[in-house]
């Protein structure tokens, strides 16, 4: 019977290939895979497209007008727009609109469901997004209790790469199930919701997301006392509920535990959840005072942050400020906390006049506070995370305040049919047009990347042939505006020129090495926030300057001086600093070597191995008497590896 409707409902049609290809773009945006995570972003922002597209071709006359006439619509798209200009203002623009079409989910997902407010789209995702959700939260409670190899110092993740955004998105489930125990009539439905509820609770419970579980706590009051009208009918389910969460704090309260004993037994590092967090605000501080107009680019605080690093923050990656207004401000400039605050300000106010009015029911009054509650804790918790920078958390938190708005900002009558007149064809042509443009350089930038990710794979294998085609080609599809490549390029050549400089005849030398600083510069002019751009030009230099003839020389800083700049970008930048090492022990100057080492041993280093800088770091130390860094270094070996520290002390 549905196969028939379907054949004969062309919009049932549309709204239906919408719906599934918005489903597979959130199964993508899990990145489930960390091996091909370049691959999901880019499916899923595909897919995104062609659900927003099937979804505005069916759009009615009446969806738009009162979607355009939004308040919340004019504010999600301001802050969109302020995005963009972002990106333009951006000094790593390549870098920036890539993050720029990673944010666009969120835009994307609240008008692709605000367009249809009679829900048939709404329904079917919710449904299916519920699904996704209840198979993680399982998974999460198997892999706690039997496949400790998927947790991270005992905490529940995958498919996400960090605890706090997977207890982000239990937390979705959880209001969702919470909301739908209580709207239903039947015993059945209600158990089941319930059923749902303590499993999302649990799921938040394994995650040891502080955070996630105070911004819960401090919502389920507000929801219990706006909703008394519903709820003093079902005192007896408010008390199971009750208790029932309480029993399961009872039985998962060891998760916190669980991470401190980890930490204190196998990492010896702290992983307290604010352990750090003043340290990487008063960072991402710094950041906006020395960028607060426009920012530095939506996205590129990860760029900017490790020359702003305090050292009371050696643990964190440094990849996000941990508090997402924060991060809008130092990447977007001051006007991005006014908007994000105003529009939460807004979503406030006409949930109170939603609730006080008399245009809604009691049951639809449940559904807008509901998705408030939702909004309200995805909310409060990113103020100590980052929520609005995770991919699946953009696209839920788009269809949480498109339900919201459809239900409790729009009325379900007279919507219309769609507009299928030259003029609205023309019309929705011009809205998709831009969007077009936008996916077709970014999936050219998308591939780009990935192409340079084979190319590192390549060199890793010793193919240099086929790593310098797909570098090549990384180049062409990105317009030459992709950094990356032009670095890999420029490591491929300076893996022969260390080799070989000082037997290549001098012409091929200059020439080789002209190319080489011509990679460099324009990998420069592109990101000159790169760290890998200063060392392989001081490496450049240190491997070929004492072999080129006078006249192929240029002016400019020698090879330490470049490899210092590294560092002053990049505190954590290894190579440069086993570099600055080498010449201090090259020149017998041992304390400035011990100096050199023992400042990277304040740092925590989770994107490189540190296995060679550690044991460097024992023999100069050692060799200096200086029992006090060898003692550090071998603290931090058994931080990071479990074989034995391979230097042994007296």
């Amino acid at each position: 019977m549905f196969l028939n409707a379907l054949n004969d409902n062309p919009k049932l049609q549309f709204l239906s290939l919408s719906s599934a290809c918005w489903l597979i773009s959130f199964v993508f945006s899990l990145m489930p895979l960390a091996t091909y995570e370049a691959e999901s972003f880019l499916l899923s922002a595909v897919f995104l497209f062609f659900a927003f597209a099937a979804s505005l071709v069916v759009a009615p006359r009446e969806g738009l007008k009162r979607l355009r006439n939004s308040a919340v619509f004019i504010g999600v798209m301001a802050f969109w727009a302020l995005a963009l200009l972002s990106v333009l203002l951006s000094e790593v623009a390549a870098v920036s609109f890539i993050y720029f079409v990673f944010f666009s989910a969120l835009p994307l997902s609240f008008v692709l469901f605000s367009l249809h407010s009679r829900g048939e789209l709404l329904a079917a995702c919710l449904v299916g997004a519920g699904f996704v959700l209840c198979a993680l939260a399982l998974f999460a409670l198997i892999s706690y209790l039997a496949l400790p190899e998927f947790l991270i110092y005992g905490q529940v993740h995958w498919p996400l790469s960090n605890p706090n955004s997977f207890a982000g998105l239990m937390s979705y489930g959880f209001w969702g199930a919470l909301g739908v125990c209580v709207y239903s009539k039947a015993v059945s439905y209600k158990a089941l919701a319930a059923f749902h509820m303590f499993l999302f609770f649990a799921a938040m419970l394994m995650t040891g997301s502080v955070g996630a579980l105070l911004a819960v706590a401090l919502v389920v009051p507000v929801f219990v006392i706006m909703m008394r009208r519903v709820l003093k009918v079902q005192k007896r389910l408010l008390a199971g509920l009750f208790v029932g969460c309480a029993l399961l704090s009872t039985v998962f309260t060891m998760p916190i535990g669980q991470i401190r004993s980890h930490a204190n037994s196998e990492a010896g590092v702290s992983v307290e959840i604010l352990s750090s967090r003043p340290a990487l605000w008063q960072s991402a501080l710094e950041i906006f005072k020395a960028h607060p107009l426009h920012g530095t680019g939506i996205g590129t605080f990860f760029l900017y942050y490790p020359e702003a690093r305090n050292p009371e923050d050696p643990n964190t990656a440094g990849l996000m400020a941990h508090n997402d207004p924060l991060q809008f401000a130092a990447e977007m400039g001051v006007l991005a906390p006014i908007l994000f605050y105003l529009l939460a300000v807004l979503i406030l106010i006409k949930t109170c006049r939603a609730m006080v009015g008399k245009g809604l029911g009691e049951r639809q009054k449940l559904v807008v506070f509901t998705c408030f509650c939702a909004l309200g804790s995805m909310i409060l918790h990113t103020h100590v995370t980052f929520h609005l920078n995770v991919l699946s958390m953009l696209m839920l938190t788009g269809m949480v305040l498109a339900m919201w708005r459809n239900v409790g900002c729009t009325s379900f009558e007279g919507e219309g049919a769609p507009m299928l007149s030259y003029q609205c064809i023309v019309g929705k042509f011009a809205i998709l047009s831009p969007i077009i443009i936008v996916l077709a350089f970014f999936i050219q930038l998308q591939v780009s990347q990935i192409f340079v990710n084979k190319a590192q794979s390549a060199v890793a294998e010793g193919d240099v042939q086929t790593a310098i085609n797909y570098v090549n080609r990384a180049d062409e599809l990105s317009f030459g505006t992709n950094s990356r490549a032009y670095i890999s390029a420029a490591n491929i050549h300076l893996g022969i020129l260390q080799l070989n400089a000082p037997l290549m005849p001098k012409d091929e030398l200059a020439k080789m090495v002209t190319d080489v600083r011509a990679l460099l510069g324009k990998a420069q002019m592109h990101n000159p926030r790169s760290a890998a751009v200063l060392h392989a030009q001081g490496e450049l230099r240190l491997y070929t300057e004492p072999f080129l003839r006078a006249e192929d020389r240029v002016a400019g800083k020698r090879a330490h001086e470049l490899f210092g700049d590294a560092l002053k970008l990049d505190p954590l930048f290894l190579s440069s600093r086993l570099k600055l090492v080498d010449r201090a022990l090259r020149s017998k100057d041992l304390d400035q070597a011990v100096v050199l080492l023992e400042e990277g041993l304040q740092w925590r280093y989770k994107a490189q191995n540190p296995a060679f800088f550690l044991e460097k770091a024992g023999i100069v130390a050692k060799t200096a008497g200086r029992q006090d860094v060898y003692g550090e270094a071998k603290r931090q070996w058994a931080i990071y590896f479990k074989e034995p520290y391979p230097v042994q002390g007296d």
